[in-house]
């Protein structure tokens, strides 16, 4: 995943990230690597894994992403069980100045 994009609405805004990972195929290499798990974005919002029609792979989830992110550093990372969800709680979040 790369959020290159994040780092160019600068400093002065909040960037808020809503990622939900897409086959377990190609999670996997975000699961294991600290690669693209930038610390420019404010607040990650993970959500539950889309499969795809693939097979679950041990281990690999949105909420294991989660968690590797927050070990990386983030303090504000939260999971949501789908988009839907994630989209209710932004509510909360949402003001001025934020970019999603």
């Amino acid at each position: 995943m790369t959020l290159q994009p994040c780092a160019r609405v600068g400093s002065e805004h909040r960037v808020v990230v809503v990622f939900q990972p897409h086959r377990y195929t190609r999670t996997a290499p975000s699961s294991t690597s600290s690669s693209g798990l930038s610390t420019s974005p404010t607040c990650w919002w993970c959500c539950r894994s889309y499969a795809a029609s693939e097979e679950p792979i041990a281990g690999i989830t949105g909420q294991a992403l989660s968690e590797r992110i927050k070990a990386h550093g983030h303090k504000q990372v939260i999971f949501a069980e789908g988009i839907a969800a994630a989209a209710v709680q932004l509510k909360s979040l949402l003001m001025p100045g934020t970019s999603c």
